[in-house]
């Protein structure tokens, strides 16, 4: 059996009792060569369902393409779409801005990052929230058991890039005029995105 440090031993035990797997356990410095094999594959089973998860993220959002994994807008989220100054100008007259509810919105995860757990990018789903020819986006980074915005943007397209800044993918927003593309472009400061660069592209 391969030596393993006293930390190893430990983390390989306690993987293997939550796994409910206490028969491969023979004592507590020594555990069966099998069973660390059979950790080895499981773990490797949870990486592939981490890789296709990331696989099947989606990467374009705008104004003609429908959220095709949506996920539920987390309790921390909303708070802090509720504190947008914009979302509140669709408020009735008197109406606070906790009244802002959670339908108003559509969130999908992304990965910022290649491991951890998801990000997630938030969509309106009030035309009140919309202006001309150009939707709000919110990029959420997912920080302990809550979000930070990292990122608030209007256009009419976003796409997540595969390049990367200080290890998360670059951001690109596109947005339209009746003769000309508007492109800017986002990278991670280590904090939140900013602008980097921006173009414009007669349209054709």
């Amino acid at each position: 059996m391969p030596f393993l440090s006293l930390f190893q031993r430990l983390l390989v035990l306690s993987m293997l009792m939550s796994l409910g797997l206490p028969q491969c356990v023979i004592a507590a410095n020594n555990i069966d060569e099998r069973c660390l094999i059979l950790v080895e594959a499981i773990q490797n089973s949870q990486g592939l369902e981490s890789k296709k998860k990331q696989e099947r993220q989606q990467t374009s959002f705008g104004a003609e393409q429908v959220v095709q994994h949506p996920t539920p807008i987390p309790s921390t989220v909303l708070v802090i779409l509720q504190a947008d100054a914009r979302n509140q100008t669709c408020l009735q007259s008197g109406e606070s801005q906790k009244a802002i509810p959670a339908s108003w919105f559509v969130a999908s995860h992304i990965w910022l990052q290649n491991n951890g757990d998801p990000d997630l990018i938030v969509v309106p789903n009030n035309a009140c929230l919309n202006g001309a020819n150009l939707l709000p986006f919110w990029i959420l980074r997912r920080r302990g058991r809550g979000y930070a915005l990292v990122l608030r943007a209007d256009g009419l397209v976003l796409d997540i890039l595969n390049t990367r800044t200080r290890k998360y993918r670059d951001i690109r927003l596109t947005s339209l005029s009746a003769n000309m593309k508007y492109i800017s472009l986002y990278k991670f400061n280590g904090s939140v995105y900013e602008k980097s660069r921006a173009f414009t592209k007669p349209l054709q």
